[in-house]
């Protein structure tokens, strides 16, 4: 009765169910009363009482309409706080001008699953019992209508709607699963080749799983490939690269196809200027002007600037294919907070001839011996918006692939090659 009552209480289709059949039967019996002349007697009288008393429990069963309106005020400020201000709004926050207000959930959290967005407002308990095998898929999404990839509260985001999918396909718990990125795009932010890592406790049909979670993905997410991993990959650690592309249209009007994935430049740039800027970042640097490492939330954030760039390439794209496109491709072994995204704030800066292409030689230079600036805008330059930045490529050395090699022999393992130490810090990378 308890497992019955229960589910009245779930499913409302359930109840309507009964109500029907309830009604039936009272009105059957009515009619068949007055076509044959029957009797009311007591078995009739007391299957009606039987029926009015379980009406009577799945009206009790139900949380009344008015009780869970009055909840709901609750429900949302024990969520959290609001999804952060798209980038364009915290940018001219930044420069110190007026914005008018703007809810940032509301279009994202109408164009996101709702179910997704619910998701992402629960905690990560449970997540200590990894699954006994590792996978890694390679993901695609236009991040346009996401608060980035990690899960937040009362926002949607890729991870949500990554994890919703698994769980629907997988039939898994959060905790088993453990799913974490190679990168944490911020919002806005799109992606060709980010690596997502998963656990199970079973061995999975890779061929078909793509498409498995494809069928119950929104459109702009994509599976586009899953592969079995060693024991003790890493998404986060394994790494021995990644590239990120920067998007520029360099035209005097904007092109309505490409301002969800490219960032308009009506002034003229100066290339030749931008790859002499470009030039001076290849090679190891201290990259804290490059970056918003300093201080969050009255916390300094801990992050190691010293960076490896093994190349920072502006290309001028096929006016056929791409009019008055530029590309700022750049590719290295980790990268630090918005770190892409400064250098195309800088060398868009460079080719519309606001800064000298000496400016990259004297930040680097500086270091870490001052802050970075703050509030939007850099010595002179403007932070590039999210809506051009896209993780290419994510790079890993081809034994990750193998499930029979232990990448990291010198630590120690459970009997199932899952790691039981941290990875060392110098193994580690911060990423966008």
């Amino acid at each position: 009765m308890g497992l019955y009552l229960a589910s009245l209480q779930r499913q409302a289709s359930l109840r309507a169910t009964v109500y029907s059949n309830a009604a039936n039967i009272i009105a059957t019996g009515l009619l068949g009363r007055w076509l044959y002349g029957e009797r009311t007697g007591p078995s009739w009288l007391l299957g009606v009482c039987c029926i009015l008393a379980g009406l009577t429990l799945i009206t009790l069963a139900s949380p009344p309409a008015a009780v869970a309106a009055a909840a709901a005020p609750a429900v949302a400020a024990a969520a959290g706080a609001t999804a952060p201000a798209p980038p364009q709004q915290q940018a001219a926050k930044g420069a110190g001008q007026e914005v008018a207000a703007v809810e940032p959930a509301g279009g994202k959290a109408g164009k996101a699953d709702q179910a997704a967005i619910s998701f992402s407002r629960e905690t990560a308990e449970g997540l200590g019992r990894l699954g006994k095998l590792s996978y890694r898929l390679v993901l695609a999404y236009d991040g346009t209508d996401y608060c980035g990839w990690q899960l937040q509260p009362a926002a949607p985001t890729v991870q949500a709607q990554l994890e919703v999918a698994l769980g629907k396909v997988m039939r898994e718990d959060r905790g088993v699963l453990g799913v974490r990125a190679a990168g944490r795009t911020d919002s806005g932010v799109h992606a060709r080749g980010q690596v997502v890592q998963f656990n199970c406790d079973r061995e999975l049909p890779v061929d078909k799983l793509a498409y498995k979670l494809n069928a119950v993905l929104p459109p702009d997410i994509r599976v586009l490939a899953v592969r079995r991993t060693a024991p003790d990959f890493s998404v986060t650690c394994s790494p021995i690269g990644k590239t990120y592309h920067y998007n520029i249209t360099n035209s005097e009007a904007n092109d309505p196809l490409r301002h969800r994935y490219a960032h308009h430049v009506r002034k003229p740039l100066d290339l030749g200027a931008m790859r002499a800027a470009a030039a001076a970042l290849v090679g190891t640097h201290d990259f804290t002007q490059f970056s918003n490492i300093g201080e969050e939330g009255g916390r300094p954030r801990k992050r190691n600037p010293v960076k490896t760039l093994r190349r920072v390439d502006v290309l001028e794209l096929d006016p056929s294919a791409f009019p008055g496109g530029v590309r700022i491709e750049v590719e290295g072994n980790g990268f630090l907070y918005k770190m892409v995204r400064h250098i195309a704030g800088v060398l868009v800066a460079v080719g519309e001839r606001k800064l000298p292409p000496s400016i990259v030689s004297e930040m680097l230079e500086v270091g870490n011996n001052a802050p970075p600036g703050r509030h939007g805008t850099y010595r002179g330059y403007n932070v590039a918006p999210a809506r051009g930045l896209t993780l290419h490529e994510v790079q890993y050395d081809p034994r990750v692939d193998d499930p029979t090699v232990l990448l990291y022999p010198e630590l120690r393992h459970d009997e199932f090659g899952r790691l039981l130490e941290s990875i060392p810090d110098a193994l580690r990378s911060d990423e966008e």
